[in-house]
């Protein structure tokens, strides 16, 4: 029996550090800069893009970037793909769920809000 208390517990704990490790407000808050709205329904976070920064790989829900400034940014998927963006200022965008990692390539700061939608039943 212990051993298979530990191994659940084991696959929770891991589960549980997969899911926490892709938070974009831990994993890539050199980016990611403060969480200015959060409840059940939305968090909208801010973000600032130094130029060369890179928000390492991290998860969202459904969401929408809403561009202050704009600049260029290289985006790598969770599923090996690649593409650039090119962002103007005022831009929004709307993302299914994914994971990502973001690079500033171009020369100005890229800043905006990032606002994730959560479901409910």
């Amino acid at each position: 029996m212990k051993s298979k208390t530990l191994i659940l517990t084991l696959a929770f704990a891991f589960t549980f550090f997969v899911v926490k490790a892709q938070n974009p407000m831990e994993v890539a808050s050199n980016v990611y800069k403060e969480v200015k709205v959060e409840n059940p329904n939305c968090r909208v976070m801010r973000l600032e893009f130094k130029p060369g920064e890179t928000a390492v790989m991290h998860s969202h829900p459904n969401h929408v970037f809403i561009v202050m400034t704009g600049g260029s940014l290289h985006i790598k998927n969770g599923d090996g793909t690649e593409s650039d963006a090119v962002l103007k200022d005022g831009d929004v965008i709307y993302f299914d769920a994914c994971t990502h990692e973001a690079t500033n390539t171009g020369e100005t700061t890229v800043t905006g809000m990032v606002v994730e939608m959560r479901h409910h039943h």
